[in-house]
């Protein structure tokens, strides 16, 4: 999948390819169609941000947006299971 990818903390994610992932548990996997990147996806990218812990690396960046699964509709999405 494509993806704003971060690799090393305090740096610019970058456009790149990265590992689909898998449903597990009650989860499942839905197609992305919109996501942003907002102050605090910076913040904790650059391990900053005191509310939330380190991504683990490489890991994609962002954490919130919209998807569509597969029956068709559309869904909010927050806080997608490490390292999605």
């Amino acid at each position: 999948m494509r993806a704003a990818i971060l690799r090393e903390y305090d740096a610019t994610p970058e456009l790149g390819e990265f590992d689909e992932p898998a449903a597990a548990g009650d989860t499942v996997v839905a197609d992305v169609l919109a996501a942003g990147l907002n102050p605090v996806d910076i913040r904790t990218a650059a391990g900053v941000f005191p509310l939330a812990p380190k991504p683990p690396l490489p890991s994609v960046a962002g954490w919130e947006g919209v998807a569509r699964l597969e029956d068709g509709s559309r869904v909010y999405f927050v806080d997608p299971p490490p390292p999605h």
